[in-house]
C-alpha cells in the first residue's frame, strides 16, 4: 500500500484488539514499519488505544528475543 500499512497497522489504529491478536498469532510482524517508520504499537498508542499498544509491545519483545510463551 502507499502508506506501508499492514492489516496489523490498521487494526492498531482502530483499536481492534481481537483482530490484532489474530493477525499476530497468524504471522503478522509487530515490528513491521510503515512509510513513516512507525510500528503497530506506536500507531495504537497515538490513536489512544493504550491497552492494545501494551499487548503489541509484549509481542514485539517475543519477536525480538525469539522467545515463546510457556
Amino acid at each position: 500500500s502507499i502508506t506501508g500499512w499492514t492489516p496489523l497497522h490498521a487494526a492498531a489504529s482502530f483499536g481492534q484488539s481481537l483482530q490484532a491478536h489474530f493477525l499476530v498469532l497468524n504471522g503478522a510482524n509487530p515490528l513491521m514499519k510503515d512509510q513513516h517508520g512507525r510500528i503497530p504499537s506506536e500507531i495504537a498508542l497515538r490513536s489512544g488505544h493504550q491497552e492494545l499498544a501494551d499487548h503489541l509491545m509484549k509481542y514485539q519483545k517475543i519477536v525480538e528475543t525469539g522467545a515463546r510463551d510457556s
